[in-house]
């Protein structure tokens, strides 16, 4: 899940705009090396770390740690010690919307522009467990008819899923019960 906040510069104070991948299977958090640098933020604590993505991947790297304050919709400020890597994630494709989900979402009084990420987005910072849980809202999430899910951030509704399937789902015809799954 992609979502947009604010982070003020150390410098000349300015509020700038980053892009936040929400990762529930990533268990610390990181900000990009590019982030790092473009706030002049200032690293501390150096150590090797050892990175483990699918499929065991391990990979070492030396990464320092920098404090940010996330500003929310509502201004207030998350407070995150991020690990830094110099890249912490692919760039990422927006998901696409169809005109079930338009309607759907009119319908909810939700206007589509608000969810709107560009095309391309690569994230500068990734949101782990250790900080997931203070980012999501406990509201139900909406489902929309493609599938995709509206999930509430307290920095803004955020779309999640993969819209890819919508057009490659296959209809099931009967219900799997647990004595079929036993017989």
């Amino acid at each position: 899940m992609i979502v947009q906040a604010h982070v003020r510069h150390r410098q000349t104070n300015i509020l700038e705009p980053f892009y936040i991948l929400l990762d529930s299977g990533a268990q610390i958090s990181f900000i990009s090396g590019d982030a790092v640098q473009r706030l002049d933020l200032e690293v501390t604590h150096h150590r090797p770390l050892t990175v483990i993505g699918f499929g065991n991947h391990r990979t070492a790297i030396v990464s320092g740690l920098v404090d940010v304050g996330l500003l929310d919709s509502s201004n207030r400020s998350l407070t995150t010690r991020l690990n830094t890597r110099d890249i912490i994630a692919s760039s990422r494709h927006a998901l696409q919307l169809y005109s079930d989900d338009l309607a759907a979402l009119h319908a909810a009084r939700i206007d589509p522009d608000s969810l709107h990420v560009p095309q391309f987005v690569q994230p500068d910072i990734l949101l782990g467990m250790n900080y997931y849980w203070q980012v999501m809202i406990d509201q139900p999430p909406i489902v929309l008819p493609s599938g995709l899910v509206l999930a509430h951030t307290r920095f803004a509704l955020v779309l999640s899923g993969l819209s890819f399937f919508v057009n490659n789902v296959l209809s099931v015809d009967y219900l799997l019960t647990e004595e079929s799954v036993t017989a």
